[in-house]
């Protein structure tokens, strides 16, 4: 629970990808899924809950998570939230990253 950013679903990546081409954008451009930035806690209740899973998330901060592991540990940023603006001038738009979240669990659940 320490660690916030937008997941972003690889189809719609793939999509804005085309937008961005059709659109002459160049040079560093940054898209994420849309929406609130939320912490890998927010992304696991967001799975459950669209599984429809009887279960609830621990928050842990990742401080407490690592505490007493013993072995390296790579440093993450407790803000890993890109700036889309320059993605959004030219029309890239992503749907809510729980939306995203959402719907990808319900269509794994389907198929199998």
């Amino acid at each position: 629970d320490g660690q916030r950013g937008r997941p972003t679903n690889a189809l719609d990546l793939a999509g804005a990808i085309v937008t961005l081409l059709e659109n002459g954008a160049s040079g560093l451009v940054h898209v994420t899924g849309g929406g609130e930035a939320g912490t890998w806690a927010d992304v696991a209740e967001t799975v459950i809950e669209a599984a429809e899973l009887p279960t609830q998330v621990r928050r842990v901060t990742t401080a407490q998570y690592y505490a007493g592991k013993s072995g390296p540990v790579a440093t993450r940023p407790a803000n890993s939230e890109l700036d889309c603006s320059l993605a959004a001038s030219v029309g890239v738009k992503l749907r809510p990253w729980e939306e995203a979240v959402t719907a990808y669990v319900r269509k794994k659940l389907e198929s199998d």
